[in-house]
């Protein structure tokens, strides 16, 4: 058994980082779901506003008197601390106890993970591999991640095979089976970031485009211009449809 495997990553060069929440949320009103590596389920309420309360507790010491002397975040800092001063100061009253305060409100949920799934198509979320599938052992995992300067989305199409396969066969399997779906996530990735950010059209045309091919040799092979301009095309066309 062969596995062949396709790696196309596209970076753009601006960083979307603080705001993920409105993204996820964008990226769900066109039918794209995150999830994480662990994920079970795709359901409809992890994006939008939502109520959350958070609860915050210090741990305070009262001595000699006076009140809030000392303030910990965790309670084994805050117990050492009560025991050193009594010993240091045995005839004083020193004790400590917890003080907590909740914040309530609302807050926009942010991704559940990096892993993207559109709804349009089928997918799987078991054995810890979020994917779409998309034809007979051929499989799209896609990701989405952001750093301090740049985006990344990336498309990993594998296809297992039972004997080594012609070029012809392998492109087929994992350039165009996965052509539609890859178009269609691109593009509203795409359209999402350019609407939440402002990007100018630039971003997208000048991003850089990483496309090959490995097997389990751990032999590869470079895109060729051809293929890179079809997922273009795909993610044209769904733009035109709009």
């Amino acid at each position: 058994m062969l596995t062949y495997v396709r790696t196309y990553e596209i970076t753009y060069d601006r960083t979307t980082s603080g705001k993920m929440p409105q993204l996820n949320t964008e990226l769900f009103n066109s039918g794209v779901r995150t999830c994480n590596k662990y994920s079970s389920d795709l359901d409809d309420h992890h994006y939008g506003m939502q109520e959350y309360e958070d609860r915050e507790t210090s741990y305070m010491i009262d001595m000699m008197g006076k009140i809030g002397v000392m303030d910990f975040m965790y309670r084994s800092d805050a117990q050492k601390a009560e025991e050193q001063l009594q010993k240091a100061f045995p005839y004083e009253d020193i004790h400590m106890y917890e003080e907590s305060k909740v914040k309530s409100g609302q807050k926009e949920k942010g991704p559940r993970g990096e892993y993207l799934i559109h709804t349009d198509y089928d997918y799987c979320l078991k054995y810890y591999n979020p994917h779409q599938t998309v034809d007979e052992n051929v499989k799209v995992v896609t990701t989405l991640h952001t750093t301090y300067n740049e985006t990344k989305l990336r498309f990993v199409i594998t296809w297992q095979s039972e004997k080594v396969a012609r070029k012809a066969k392998i492109e087929q399997k994992c350039v165009d089976a996965p052509l539609a779906i890859m178009g269609k996530i691109q593009h509203v990735v795409e359209k999402s970031l350019r609407e939440l950010n402002d990007w100018e059209t630039e971003v997208f045309d000048n991003a850089e485009i990483g496309c090959h091919f490995d097997v389990i040799s751990e032999s590869r092979s470079e895109c060729t211009p051809d293929i890179i301009e079809r997922v273009r095309a795909e993610k044209r066309k769904n733009e035109e449809e709009e």
